[in-house]
């Protein structure tokens, strides 16, 4: 699957946790999970981290965002935009217009302040849903210590959307989880 197939896409009803997060839930053709495996190698950005937490399992992981993966998060970036504004009434209790909710949408792909992209994930590194790593040859293999030193073929996962807040401090955006990934070791070069 190395294009997102929009046509049988679907979002689910509105869901609130115990700790007050909405959550709008993404879904395939029979309520199945969406999973995308874009055909494109990304580098991690940054080593693996929780922002304030450096024991938690549940960590961000920043991708290097090809030409190619940017234009397909774009389009699925605009087809959640048009989306959310044609339900947001059920979703949000008040009809949003395309423009109001792109003004709270988060995109997929950010930018920094020097220009670079990066596409922002969710990553399990222990328990039952934790990331799970193949070589090139399709093996299994241990996380790597060094994630910046890899290069990577993603399988994610895109659970649903994200929302905080109302009215105009209201933000959405899009929850991904690296499910799983094939690797490809670097090899470094003597400077010398």
């Amino acid at each position: 699957m190395t294009t997102l197939d929009l046509e049988v896409l679907s979002v689910g009803v509105p869901a609130v946790s115990t700790k007050g997060a909405s959550y709008i839930a993404l879904f395939s053709k029979d309520e199945a999970s969406v999973y995308w495996q874009p055909d494109v190698s990304c580098h991690p950005c940054f080593q693996p981290s929780a922002y304030n937490d450096v024991v938690s399992s549940r960590v961000n992981i920043s991708l290097s965002t090809p030409s190619t993966l940017q234009a397909q998060l774009a389009e699925f970036d605009t087809w959640s935009i048009v989306t959310l504004a044609k339900n947001s009434l059920e979703f949000f209790g008040e009809t949003l217009t395309e423009t109001k909710v792109r003004e709270c949408y988060q995109p997929s792909v950010r930018i920094s302040d020097k220009g670079l992209t990066s596409w922002k994930l969710k990553m399990n590194t222990v328990g039952r849903n934790r990331v799970r790593c193949f070589d090139e040859r399709r093996a299994s293999r241990e996380m790597p210590t060094n994630w910046v030193d890899v290069s990577l073929r993603p399988r994610v996962l895109f659970k649903g959307f994200w929302v905080m807040g109302k009215g105009s401090n209201r933000e959405i955006g899009l929850l991904c989880e690296l499910e799983a990934c094939q690797i490809t070791e670097q090899v470094k070069l003597c400077p010398f």
